[in-house]
């Protein structure tokens, strides 16, 4: 009910995030949605990171761990971030 039968986006919240630029947008999800793909390929976000998993044109940056080890994919995001020269 958020998405008409057109792809128009009518949530007020949902439209308030794609109206924001972001430096970063983590992609925290590997499992096909396709609200959230949707959301994250109309995204103003300058860089997008996300898992292996997604789809290779979604993000800009993609970390190969398991979703469950959240530890794991905070430490190679801040690795690969300081090596890329975007923190």
């Amino acid at each position: 009910k958020d998405i008409n039968w057109s792809g128009d986006i009518e949530n007020p919240k949902a439209i308030l995030f794609l109206n924001t630029q972001f430096d970063l947008l983590i992609n925290y999800h590997d499992f096909e949605k396709s609200p959230l793909i949707y959301l994250s390929y109309l995204s103003k976000a300058n860089f997008k990171v996300g898992f292996t998993s997604q789809d290779k044109k979604l993000n800009q940056l993609m970390i190969n761990t398991n979703p469950n080890n959240f530890q794991l994919f905070i430490d190679e995001l801040f690795k690969y971030l300081k090596i890329l020269s975007k923190i």
